[in-house]
């Protein structure tokens, strides 16, 4: 089997110990948990491929199947390329296989988690992004200023049932990073409900990891107890959230091959 050049990474998370209103502390584990992850590979003749893995429901041992799923796809790669990896995605898979492996009594998925980070070469494009574009610039905002075009998430092509007033964002925006936080646990509701849940209030991460299969909603457009809220189908819903993970990846190699930016 050919083994990547290199891969990008990066995990989409959710918040569920804080309130709505409340802003997380961006470097404290205890405030996200993993939701899921995207790597993509780059292959010596040039070719990509990109993998997303998604939570299967609330509690530890979903979470931790998330991190040990990382570990896994990156245990072939020497060069991983992120954009504020080293603040966020590598720091948290880290600090998530550390807290939820203790809440599972399990110590390997941290052990893991924490070698793989001290082993790779790591390529963070944010640090250099900052310097030449200013502080807080997105990835899609660096994509940009080195002419590539990011590829929006569309939410009305999706068929999920999430009101829109749900959102963070208003209805004439695509998915952003803070739409996913938000609708990641809404996604996590339904797994555990069996593919439905009305509106979705956000989980409280106590419960035991949900099944692999997730059914659609009913047909009726109504919940499963009778009610006429619209039912969330989660697949559609995974669907929509899992086109939004993979662009977050899929630009990575362009952007690193852009590099120096600003021309210096």
């Amino acid at each position: 089997m050919t083994r990547p050049v290199r891969a990008a990474f990066d995990i989409e998370t959710v918040s569920p110990q804080l309130d709505d209103d409340e802003q997380p502390d961006f470097r404290d584990s205890q405030h996200f948990e993993l939701l899921a992850a995207a790597v993509a590979y780059e292959y010596p003749d040039g070719s990509r491929e990109t993998a997303v893995h998604w939570r299967d429901g609330w509690g530890s041992t979903a979470e931790l199947a998330v991190a040990e799923w990382i570990v896994d796809s990156l245990a072939d790669v020497e060069t991983v390329v992120t954009y504020n990896g080293t603040e966020f995605d590598m720091l948290h898979l880290v600090g998530r296989a550390r807290i939820a492996g203790a809440a599972a009594g399990r110590r390997e998925p941290f052990e893991r988690a924490e070698a793989l980070v001290d082993r790779i070469d790591h390529v963070d494009l944010q640090p250099p992004a900052w310097t030449a574009f200013g502080d807080y610039t997105s990835l899609e905002g660096t994509l940009r200023a080195v002419g590539i075009d990011p590829t929006a998430t569309d939410p009305t092509g999706f068929d999920h049932g999430v009101p829109r007033a749900a959102w963070p964002t208003t209805p004439d925006e695509p998915v952003e990073s803070r739409d996913v936080a938000r609708l990641g646990e809404i996604y996590l509701d339904a797994v555990d409900a069996g593919g439905t849940v009305a509106g979705g209030s956000g989980g409280d991460g106590d419960a035991d990891g949900g099944d692999d299969t997730v059914s659609d909603s009913d047909t009726d457009g109504d919940t499963a107890d009778g009610s006429d809220t619209p039912a969330v189908d989660a697949d559609e819903l995974r669907a929509m959230l899992d086109h939004y993970a993979r662009a977050d990846v899929e630009y990575l190699f362009d952007l690193a091959d852009a590099r120096p930016f600003g021309g210096d």
